[in-house]
């Protein structure tokens, strides 16, 4: 089972690849476009795309947990049984409670590795360190994914300019119309690194066996949080206008180098064919 939810990630993984690779192309082609109806077009595509992006993100970020579930050792068929009964939020939360409670030994209180009625705060038996960055990477989820999961379930219903309160679409809603278009490739990105950032941290605790998690998971936590506050200062201090002038004078950059280098490559060429 590891194997096919494996393959379904790398065909996500590539499928987001090439579309961000849309929405740089999509971002040039309007540059150098001269014509108003034109740049409209390309603007619009670009739009398109980024739409298609964020809905392939979700879907990646359910994907991963997936995967997780079928990591050698790391849980048990009930367990597995369970996360598949839950939604994409709920997902990730169980797998972080089980792991956790197996990494640092917790005993389940009614015999079922669910771990359903354990209160993580109450495990006084746990060092304080340990469930203080349990309830950071609970809070990650909740304040990371969820709001991903809330703007994919807008668009994947088709509402890609306005859109309406949950749950039967009946009033639009001025909040939800910004999220959604507030999304770009900036929060895209970002929103992958931290869900990446997120996953490896449950990962450490689910995957290794007892006693080498909690010391895996301890020593690596500080690293890997790194990595999530670095994407938010990140995120926090690009523009899309400065992004969008990065990928443009990455392109004209690349354009003078060929154009430079573009007659040494004839002549070497044509050495080697003389010669």
């Amino acid at each position: 089972m590891y194997k096919y939810h494996q393959e379904n990630v790398l065909a996500i993984q590539q499928g987001m690849k090439y579309t961000l690779e849309n929405i740089k192309n999509g971002i040039i082609n309007e540059h150098l476009s001269n014509e108003s109806h034109q740049k409209r077009r390309h603007k619009r595509y670009v739009l398109i795309q980024t739409r298609i992006l964020s809905g392939l993100v979700v879907s990646w970020s359910e994907t991963i947990i997936k995967r997780l579930y079928y990591e050698p050792n790391a849980f048990s068929d009930i367990q597995i049984q369970k996360l598949h009964e839950l939604n994409l939020q709920q997902k990730w939360e169980f797998a972080l409670k089980v792991a956790f409670c197996k990494a640092y030994n917790v005993s389940p209180s009614n015999d079922t590795p669910l771990f359903n009625h354990i209160d993580i705060e109450s495990q006084t038996n746990i060092p304080r360190s340990a469930r203080d960055r349990y309830r950071h990477i609970k809070n990650l989820i909740t304040n990371e994914l969820l709001p991903a999961i809330n703007i994919r379930n807008k668009v994947q219903h088709g509402e890609w300019l306005k859109a309406f309160e949950p749950p039967n679409s009946l009033e639009f809603s001025r909040e939800l119309t910004r999220d959604v278009n507030r999304e770009d490739i900036i929060s895209l990105q970002t929103k992958i690194n931290q869900f990446k950032a997120i996953y490896q941290l449950i990962h450490d605790l689910a995957v290794f066996k007892q006693g080498n998690a909690a010391v895996t998971f301890e020593r690596d936590f500080d690293k890997n949080y790194h990595r999530i506050e670095s994407n938010r200062i990140l995120a926090s201090n690009r523009t899309q206008r400065k992004y969008i002038e990065d990928i443009i004078g990455r392109y004209e950059r690349g354009l003078d180098w060929k154009q430079r280098n573009r007659g040494g490559i004839v002549t070497r060429t044509i050495n080697r064919i003389i010669n």
